[in-house]
């Protein structure tokens, strides 16, 4: 069965599915099999995060390279959106403005 797009997800529903990745929610003695279940928790976690930070990260690695020049101002608010956790809200905005819901 396919997995639902987390922009389609109920808050509720994309709550849960975030909680469930958390790494708290991981075995506190490492294997192989934790190891793996780890990345698959990591994934799933920038599946429902739907990018929304790509551009953020894109642009803090211009600005870091000297590619782009920032304010000051500009990285504050590039850092502290980088520093927070996306939202549900964040990710269906991302889908109404590329014209998906």
């Amino acid at each position: 069965m396919a997995m639902k797009p987390p922009y389609l997800m109920t808050e509720a529903e994309w709550t849960q599915a975030r909680e469930a990745c958390h790494p708290e929610n991981l075995q506190s003695n490492p294997t192989k099999r934790s190891g793996s279940e780890a990345i698959r928790k990591f994934q799933e976690m920038q599946r429902l995060c739907y990018g929304v930070r790509d551009a953020d990260k894109e642009r803090y690695k211009l600005a870091s390279e000297g590619k782009v020049v920032l304010f000051e101002s500009e990285l504050e608010d590039l850092l502290w959106r980088l520093h927070t956790c996306v939202t549900w809200e964040e990710v269906r905005e991302k889908a109404r403005r590329e014209g998906k819901i």
